[in-house]
Parts: C-alpha cells; sequence; structure tokens
C-alpha cells in the first residue's frame, strides 16, 4: 500500500470504530465534503495539512496519531513533539501551537490528587512549554505565560512513582509567567545518574525547556536578573545531556548564546565571549551531518540501539521517520543560521574589545610626516 492508501485506511478504521460509526457526512462536518472524505480513505487525493487536522478534531484524535499505525501513544507523542519543534523552527509558530495543544489535549494531565506516571507529565509539559515557545515567537507573551504557568502545573502535579522527583522541586509560575518562592519552573536537580528513575531524563528536559522559554519572557519584558536566572538553570539541566539529542543540543546552544548576548548587553564582554564560543562549538556539532545522522537514528529506534553507558536521549521513543527526519532537518537549518549569528556576533565583539582606535589629531610639537611614519 502506498502511503496514502495506508493513510486513508487508518481514517476509515477509526471513523467506522467509533461507537456508533461516524459517517462520511459525520466526518466531513461542514468545512469537507462526503466526496473528498470518500477519496482521502480510498488513497486516492493526498490531503493537506489544514484537512487532516480537521479530520483529526472530528476523530477526536491528535494530528500524529493518523501517522501511527502501531507504535502506541508513545510514538505518537514523539511524533507530535517532533512535529511541533519542526513546525516552529521553520517559522508556523501558529500550526505549531496547534500541534502541540491537540496533542497535550490527548494526554491524561492529572487533577493534583491522583497520581500520574512521571513520563506523561513530563510529555505533555513538553508540548506545552513547545506550545509557549510558539506564542512567544507569534508575539503574544500574554499566552506564552499561560501556558507556562499550565506546564508548570503539570510538573508539580503528584507522581505515580515513589522515588520520582517530589512536586516541592518544582517552582510555580502565576498566569503571569512570574516566577513563585521556589523559583522558577523548577529547581537544579543536577546531572542525571544511573539510579534515578526511568523518567527523570523526561522531567529535565521539561525543566530545561520550559526554563528557556521562561528565560526568553523574561528578556521580553526587560527582566535581566530573571532571564540570566533562568537559563542559568537550564544550563545547568542541558549540560549533562548535551548529546541525547539534536533538540537538545540545538537548546544548549541557544542557551549559551542568549547568556552571551545577555552578558554582552552588560558590558562584561570576556564572560559573553566564552559563552559565544561555547554555544559555536556546540552548533559545530549539530550541523556535522554524521552526526546528525546518527542522532535522528537514535530519535527514530529508540533507546535500543544506545550502546551501554551512554547518556539516555531525551526523545529515546520510537517514532516514524517522516517526523524525526523533519524535526532533524528543520533543528540542523536551525542551527546553520544561529551558527552565522553567533560567529557575526563574536566577531563584533572581538573588534569591540581588541581593536584600538588611530588617535583623531596628531600628537603635540610633532611634525605631520613624523607623525604619519
Amino acid at each position: 500500500m502506498s502511503r496514502r492508501e495506508t493513510l486513508g485506511a487508518r481514517i476509515r478504521r477509526e471513523r467506522l470504530g467509533r461507537t456508533p460509526p461516524l459517517t462520511l457526512s459525520g466526518l466531513a462536518g461542514d468545512q469537507l465534503s462526503p466526496g473528498l472524505v470518500s477519496k482521502i480513505e480510498r488513497g486516492l487525493v493526498s490531503p493537506s495539512l489544514q484537512t487532516l487536522h480537521h479530520i483529526a478534531e472530528r476523530l477526536g484524535l491528535p494530528l500524529a496519531e493518523l501517522f501511527t499505525e502501531d507504535h502506541g501513544k508513545a510514538s505518537s507523542t514523539a511524533a507530535s513533539l517532533h512535529a511541533a519543534r519542526a513546525l516552529l523552527l521553520l517559522g508556523d509558530p501558529e500550526t505549531a501551537a496547534r500541534v502541540a495543544l491537540d496533542a497535550a489535549g490527548h494526554i491524561e494531565a492529572g487533577d493534583g490528587t491522583s497520581t500520574v506516571p512521571t513520563a506523561i507529565r513530563a510529555a505533555r509539559a513538553r508540548l506545552l512549554g513547545l506550545a509557549a515557545e510558539a506564542s512567544l515567537a507569534a508575539g503574544n507573551t500574554t499566552e506564552a505565560a499561560q501556558r507556562l504557568a499550565e506546564a508548570s502545573r503539570v510538573l508539580a502535579a503528584p507522581s505515580g512513582a515513589p522515588t520520582s522527583a517530589p512536586s516541592s522541586r518544582a517552582g510555580s509560575i502565576d498566569a503571569t509567567g512570574s516566577a513563585g518562592p521556589a523559583g522558577p519552573v523548577a529547581g537544579s536537580p543536577g546531572p542525571a545518574s544511573p539510579g534515578r528513575q526511568d523518567g527523570s531524563a523526561d522531567t529535565d528536559a521539561a525543566q530545561a525547556e520550559l526554563a528557556w522559554v521562561l528565560g526568553a519572557l523574561e528578556r521580553r519584558r526587560g527582566n535581566r536578573q530573571g532571564a540570566a536566572r533562568s537559563w542559568g538553570r537550564a544550563l545547568d539541566l542541558l549540560e549533562a545531556r548535551r548529546h541525547a539529542s539534536l533538540g537538545t543540543a540545538l537548546l544548549l546552544a541557544r542557551v549559551l548564546a542568549d547568556l552571551g548576548s545577555l552578558h554582552e548587553s552588560e558590558g562584561a564582554h570576556e564572560t559573553a565571549r566564552n559563552f559565544l564560543t561555547r554555544a559555536l562549538v556546540v552548533l559545530a556539532q549539530v550541523t556535522d551531518p554524521a552526526a546528525a545522522a546518527r542522532r535522528l537514528l537514535v530519535d527514530w529506534t529508540g533507546p535500543a540501539t544506545v550502546s551501554a553507558g551512554s547518556t539516555m536521549p531525551v526523545d529515546a521513543h520510537p517514532c516514524p521517520p517522516e517526523a524525526a527526519a523533519a524535526a532533524g532537518l528543520a533543528v540542523v537549518a536551525a542551527a546553520a543560521r544561529l551558527s552565522e549569528k553567533v560567529a557575526y556576533d563574536l566577531g563584533r565583539l572581538d573588534r569591540t574589545v581588541f581593536s584600538t582606535p588611530w588617535p583623531a589629531t596628531s600628537p603635540p610639537d610633532v611634525p605631520h610626516s613624523r607623525h604619519l611614519r
């Protein structure tokens, strides 16, 4: 079967699997025609992203689940994370936010009293964090703060595992995006150790991503100290797993570049130069084709391909190759753009720090020709 036929067959099975079964007209709704839905199910036409989003909503499924036949919920969530990140990096924050929120809405979040597994809470928090980043990219700081607050509450919910990170570790964020007494997003738990429970890597990833978005929000508001605290917390979490995945490495480079820009604006040129140089080193690894290919294979096949003793990938769930490849290529492209900017900023900084201006006039009592010599 072709991909169109496979997608159409999946849509048909989902439609007929409802109780009661959904008709073609019921799936089409008021935006599509029953004839178009029939052609999609038979694999005769390739639906647009907007059409697929409408069909997924009518079926009550996240969009990514239409493409994940046999991989389960973890694969669907991983695909949604990859798709939302790719759309955001490719300059489509509105669609990225819709994909992330749609997938987050289909993940059990807990109500503050029941226990929810750590990995599930972390996955929903990461999707909400992506939606917050997309809102910030679209210029909507209020919505970004609300998404961050919701993600923080998800991470602070009780865990189903007794040895997982307690909720007291997670600082609170109110609806304005301000940090509560415990600090923004979460405390700095330190590097993961082999004894930590499964799911802690996902929690660290969620905390790091939310901390970076909160730092960007604080910087947008002019709160440099708040931005520095949040980015410093993200840096602590990311340094331990910089080789985990392409997305994690790119986020580390963005944090380093942002800290460099922040220190430069405050006149700490040598510190800024150190951060920018470190960012350039990380970006060189992300944009290397061989390294990118290896990380894509890990994202695709999951942790089974990771050798013993190596860092567990943050996005280590089996995922459809299309989603992993799209996200990987988008990350590499974004890393290449950021690398050019960081290199330019480094050059500008070096010219500012090390250049020696020529005297505007000749020294007194020195002939002009001798001064030139």
